[in-house]
């Protein structure tokens, strides 16, 4: 009895053969919003090669800067926002904060996990964009991740506004979004006070890593 892969339609002599085959060390090709797999190449979910030989629905990335926002709401901000600010006095490290835990609630949806970091120590990170994946220096990656989640975190003001009006009636949290703001027109080079620069700057890189 011979077994078929359900996405390079390349048919092994049974199912042991079949797990080796998704399990090889090369992964499948990886094309913008799109995973396939062709020939001798893996399975690829989430960044990662898969071990589960019955997984049949694959899952499609978002190219950077295009993911999906739809599982976050002012309310669930709102409450990561509270919990910070009952940690950290200083304006420019909640504001990093808020928008490193963004980037966290964004990566709740495994859709959009378009950053591999292999690890903290790595000087270059792969990034998904309408091109495919391609490598790119780590520092430029946190920097085009602190722009692009903060300005994403913009959009949600009016929704935060309606959600709880006292939140902008805060002149702490106004000064934290200034920060925000300010994040998202110069990302990494806008600077905070003492070291809590490069604070953010190793707090996002760990974060790409999730």
């Amino acid at each position: 009895m011979t077994v078929q892969c359900t996405k390079c339609k390349y048919f092994f002599r049974d199912n042991y053969i079949l797990t080796r085959h998704l399990n090889r060390k090369f992964p499948c090709i990886q094309q913008t919003k799109e995973l396939i797999c062709k020939n001798e190449k893996n399975i690829i979910i989430n960044g990662n090669v898969t071990n589960n030989v019955t997984v049949n629905n694959y899952i499609t990335i978002n190219v950077f800067g295009n993911e999906d926002l739809s599982h976050i709401n002012a309310e669930r901000i709102i409450e990561e926002w509270r919990l910070i600010n009952k940690t950290d006095s200083e304006e420019y490290t909640r504001a990093g904060k808020l928008v490193t835990t963004f980037h966290g609630l964004v990566n709740e949806n495994p859709n959009n996990h378009n950053i591999k970091l292999k690890n903290t120590k790595s000087m270059i990170t792969q990034i998904l964009s309408n091109d495919g994946w391609s490598k790119q220096p780590t520092h430029d990656i946190i920097d085009q991740t602190i722009k692009t989640r903060a300005g994403q975190l913009v959009t949600f003001k009016e929704s935060i506004e309606e959600c709880n009006q006292k939140v902008f009636k805060s002149e702490k949290n106004r000064k934290t979004w200034k920060h925000i703001e300010s994040f998202e027109v110069d990302g990494r080079d806008h600077h905070g006070p003492n070291d809590n620069t490069r604070r953010l700057r190793t707090n996002v890189r760990v974060a790409l890593l999730n």
